[in-house]
């Protein structure tokens, strides 16, 4: 996938969706990374939520220099409502995201649009490489297409609400763009655990998926990032995933099942990163959540297609809170 694919009517024009926000270090590279795509049939709509360092700056000189560049400045309202801002201008036939400090491999969206065109499919999901550090090559290596699973939204949110494999960043997909236009329109619910709760509506309103064994994406971990450490933000899992289990309550037992163990593994992971805080201001929520850990073991483990790590969780639950934390602690 070396070739650049010309701009023809042939080829779906996609909306590359990235927000901004302070992200001088990082954003020249994963712009970048769009841009040096070898689907060419492209626009990147990026929205600065408020920058106040160099990012603005940046921002013009990369516009300045490449015309699929469009940038959207507004004042600091979260990356939902900078998302929504982005939505409501694209153009293209297919939307996908990425964060500004990440990274698409060149052949990236080639593939993905050619695995959703193939499948006449509604959303395509691939894999995201999560590490501190880039690996060496990957970008110069061909991605490697395999396990192609075709389904229909439903077997799809099934699976991901299964975590075999989560398909809940919006990062990780490329999705038809009229999934966000007119009625019943999709958009990103501020304040909120954003991709799961957006994720769960989309694969509801998706005919076909396709799930593919493609690490197309690197996701950048740091030390100090979201999905390491505990903040007050992670607590929206908790009222996303109650708010997905009362949605599955008007769908198929098998929804409704994967919606359970979604929340048995939301509060598990709530219940432990709040171990390793030992903080006493979030006491009320650690003992609701081990409730709730409590209430749901043993249907997790009756479970057939619930996940290894849920399982073991479940059966570490029966040693006790004490030795719960105490085990957790020294992972």
């Amino acid at each position: 996938m070396n070739n650049k694919i010309e701009r023809t009517s042939d080829y779906p024009s996609v909306s590359v969706i990235m927000t901004v926000y302070n992200g001088e270090q990082y954003l020249e590279e994963a712009v970048k990374s769009v841009l040096s795509q070898t689907y060419s049939h492209l626009e990147l709509v990026i929205t600065d939520d408020g920058s106040t360092d160099r990012t603005p700056e940046i921002l013009t000189q990369l516009a300045s220099a490449d015309s699929r560049i469009k940038v959207i400045s507004t004042a600091n309202n979260g990356v939902s409502s900078a998302r929504n801002r982005a939505l409501a201008e694209m153009m293209g036939d297919i939307v996908t995201f990425i964060d500004s400090d990440d990274v698409l491999h060149p052949g990236a969206l080639e593939c993905m649009v050619q695995l959703m065109q193939a499948n006449d499919a509604d959303v395509v999901s691939g894999r995201m490489i999560m590490t501190g550090t880039e690996p060496k090559g990957w970008r110069q290596s061909d991605l490697q297409v395999t396990d192609v699973r075709v389904m229909n939204g439903k077997e799809a949110l099934e699976c991901s609400l299964y975590q075999r494999p989560a398909m809940n960043s919006v990062c990780q997909l490329i999705m038809r763009s009229g999934l966000f236009r007119g009625e019943g329109t999709l958009s990103f619910v501020s304040g909120r655990y954003e991709d799961l709760e957006l994720t769960t509506r989309l694969f509801l309103r998706a005919g076909k998926v396709v799930c593919v064994d493609m690490f197309h994406y690197f996701y950048r971990q740091v030390d100090d990032s979201f999905i390491h450490k505990f903040s007050e933000k992670r607590l929206d899992a908790l009222t996303v995933t109650a708010g997905i289990e009362r949605q599955m309550s008007e769908q198929s037992e098998a929804l409704r099942r994967a919606a359970y163990d979604r929340r048995f593994s939301a509060c598990f992971n709530i219940f432990l990163l709040l171990a390793a805080e030992d903080d006493v201001k979030y006491q009320d929520v650690a003992t609701e959540c081990w409730r709730e850990i409590c209430r749901r073991r043993c249907r997790t483990l009756l479970n057939p297609k619930v996940r290894l790590k849920n399982k073991l969780g479940a059966i570490l639950s029966y040693s006790g809170q004490k030795i719960t934390k105490l085990v957790s602690r020294n992972i």
